[in-house]
């Protein structure tokens, strides 16, 4: 049997947050375990941080990102985004089913593997909040040490932190998982003389497509979000 909603959002992008923070009684379905995974678990860097925010409520999230210096120097602490994304999904009381990946869609039913096992809502409207792939997707790694420059597939780009560097790996749409790792494992193995010295801290476990501009204006409505998550 399935439970009723008003609306059903799949996926706790910052966007699909957002659209629940303006729907009562509306449920997000995120496969992960936390809001925002398009940017808190990917390492993807934000674009056009320094852009202000159209809305009073958007202009109190960047204000406290750069006081909490999530936001610094025109990057975004991606780990340290989650917490405060978190804050902020409960102070408005967004119903969010973390770990429930959405595997039928039919109709106006949505069916989810959920810990507790499976189980389908349904709802009169049900929206994908997932970012829209671009032509390519990317997985970002963090390094220790080396140098900025471009390396075939890979990419080394300034982070937040003048400690750490970001490996930015291109991939065609229909590359896996094991297939990027296996890429990326050889291109380490056989790294130019620039990163020789690096140490390979930390890769994603999702790939990223880009596509998104950044968390603020992400929570926004109205059409800045257009072309960057699925309608």
């Amino acid at each position: 049997m399935s439970v009723h909603v008003s609306t059903i959002i799949i996926g706790a992008s910052c966007y699909g947050c957002g659209i629940a923070a303006r729907k009562p009684d509306s449920l997000i379905l995120e496969p992960t375990v936390q809001p925002g995974a398009e940017f808190t678990m990917t390492g993807c860097p934000a674009q056009n941080l320094d852009s202000e925010p159209e809305t009073p409520a958007a202009r109190a999230f960047r204000d406290e990102l750069k006081q909490r210096k999530i936001i610094e120097n025109g990057f975004l602490h991606n780990a340290a985004l989650a917490p405060v994304l978190a804050k902020w999904c409960l102070e408005r009381k967004l119903r969010i089913g973390l770990n429930a990946p959405v595997v039928r869609r039919t109709g106006s039913t949505v069916s989810v593997m959920e810990v507790c096992g499976p189980q389908s809502y349904s709802a009169a409207e049900i929206i994908d909040a997932r970012p829209v792939p671009g032509t390519e997707k990317f997985l970002y790694s963090f390094l220790s040490g080396g140098e900025t420059g471009v390396f075939g597939d890979f990419e080394v780009l300034p982070s937040v932190s003048p400690d750490y560097l970001l490996l930015r790996q291109k991939l065609p749409l229909p590359a896996d998982y094991r297939e990027a790792r296996e890429q990326l494992a050889g291109f380490w193995r056989n790294r130019p003389e620039k990163l020789r010295s690096a140490v390979l801290l930390w890769s994603s476990t999702r790939f990223s497509f880009d596509t998104v501009d950044n968390p603020v204006s992400a929570l926004e409505p109205g059409p800045t979000n257009s072309g960057q998550y699925r309608p």
